[in-house]
């Protein structure tokens, strides 16, 4: 193994130690600081672990060089600043003129661009018309969305802001995908503490995200996932996960966790040659999830007939990563 994965896998480890031990604490001290409800707190774990799981793969060595109290004031300080750019200020109210009402819907708050120009003709939902904008200004419409793509530029809201929000739809489809999994019995989990199953919440959480996409060409395939299924009956056909997980690795092709459950959804249907495709697709990612993936691949063996190989495979595994309780209480589950 090379040096670096050894200091990722490291500093993935320490992460997950902060995340047990330093980061509740931490969350519900700036919850209040910043006045944010405790009913946000697991959604804004979830983010925050990603983001600085992002730390650990981009300097890991930095990572792991540093004490325990210079790597939780580190990881502290990026967490204060995640969460006042991505939770506090865009909910700050936009300011106007002396005498004109300050209130505001939050959702449009959310999804106007602050310069864009104020003869644009805009939808009841805040949103901008780029066709009617285009017809009355006697432009055509691809000029009038390279400006806007420049305007998003210039407030931090292109590419990176896209990929960001890509990463935040593709989790909450996943979610969506393994809760309905759960509800229907098509999966088997190791036992362990789990929140129950609350689709409708997912789906909320797909609307909210919805939001952070601005009309223009580059989101147009992220706007028709959220359309789709908030759509009358979408969530109750049957092949239903799997097409939320084929849309989540669309949206965000980086998401190991959409990978790995878009592989359960298959096993669940016994397409085991799709399970290992998605397996396969997952590990070529930068940072692959190994005890996730060997799971999956021992299922599909067991399916197969062949339990003898599906315990030799997590026995080596096991040997392998050390690291990973779920492959040791697996290998526990199976040989007991």
């Amino acid at each position: 193994m090379h040096t670096d994965e050894r200091d990722r896998l490291a500093a993935l480890e320490l992460l997950h130690s902060f995340g047990e031990q330093v980061l509740p604490g931490a969350l519900r001290r700036i919850a209040a600081w910043k006045q944010l409800a405790r009913a946000e707190l697991p959604e804004l774990t979830r983010d925050l672990l990603q983001e600085l799981a992002v730390d650990c793969l981009m300097h890991p060595r930095e990572v792991v060089a540093l004490t325990d109290a210079g790597r939780y004031e580190r990881w502290i300080r990026l967490a204060e600043r995640w969460i006042y750019r991505f939770y506090v200020r865009p909910r700050v109210p936009p300011a106007r003129p002396a005498g004109q009402p300050s209130a505001s819907l939050p959702e449009v708050a959310t999804t106007v661009l602050p310069e864009l120009p104020s003869h644009w003709i805009r939808l009841g939902n805040g949103r901008t018309n780029l066709t009617a904008s285009a017809v009355r200004d006697g432009r055509s419409l691809p000029s009038l969305q390279r400006e806007l793509e420049r305007l998003l530029r210039h407030v931090g809201g292109g590419a990176e802001h896209d990929a960001f929000w890509r990463a935040r739809l593709a989790e909450a489809l996943t979610g969506l995908a393994a809760d309905l999994l759960r509800q229907r019995g098509a999966v088997h989990l190791l036992p362990e503490r789990r929140a129950r199953p609350d689709p409708g919440r997912r789906l909320q959480r797909i609307r909210v995200l919805g939001r952070r996409f601005h009309v223009r060409r580059a989101t147009i395939d992220a706007r028709r996932v959220v359309r789709h299924w908030h759509r009358a009956g979408a969530l109750d056909a049957a092949d239903a996960p799997l097409g939320l997980l084929r849309d989540a690795v669309r949206v965000w092709p980086r998401s190991s966790v959409a990978w790995l459950w878009l592989g359960e959804a298959h096993c669940a249907r016994s397409e085991f040659a799709a399970t290992l495709r998605a397996v396969r697709a997952h590990r070529r990612l930068l940072a692959p999830q190994p005890g996730r993936a060997v799971l999956l691949r021992a299922r599909v063996l067991e399916a197969r007939g062949r339990l003898a190989a599906a315990l030799a495979l997590l026995a080596r595994a096991a040997r392998r990563w050390p690291h990973e309780a779920r492959l040791r209480r697996a290998l526990a589950a199976v040989s007991g």
